[in-house]
């Protein structure tokens, strides 16, 4: 894969970096990504990436494995480094972020939070439109 084909696949991931509405598939963290589309597009061995990156090796190894998440600085440079946004990492990032926020909320605390919202939702349905006269 050459760096316009990795470019390419990167930008058509991040197109569509949520599964849609209703599967439970998780979203690929953005260093996933970079080790398994980004990285092997180029000739760049991790130790000189992290160098070109202004980072440890160790550093860029937990983003690598998902264990650390990818900064607006670390985005910043990753689409100089790779020519892509930094919003195509920041959104690779708040994608799979919010889908294990998602999964961290306990159900009740869920069932609570949904069953507020419908109260609210009926209380608002059932008041009358405020008009530029009742202002």
């Amino acid at each position: 894969m050459n760096a316009k084909q990795t470019n390419d696949a990167m930008k058509s991931f991040a197109e569509n970096p949520l599964p849609p509405t209703g599967r439970r598939m998780k979203p690929s963290h953005p260093g996933e990504i970079l080790r398994d589309i980004a990285l092997p597009g180029t000739t760049l061995s991790i130790s000189k990436t992290a160098q070109l990156l202004g980072v440890s090796r160790r550093h860029l190894c937990r983003i690598l494995d998902a264990e650390r998440p990818v900064t607006p600085e670390i985005a910043a440079r990753l689409s100089a480094l790779f020519s892509t946004s930094v919003g195509l990492w920041l959104n690779m990032q708040a994608a799979h972020d919010a889908w294990e926020a998602k999964k961290l909320l306990r159900p009740q605390v869920r069932r609570r939070l949904v069953a507020t919202n419908k109260t609210l939702v009926r209380k608002a349905g059932t008041e009358q439109p405020q008009t530029a006269a009742h202002v």
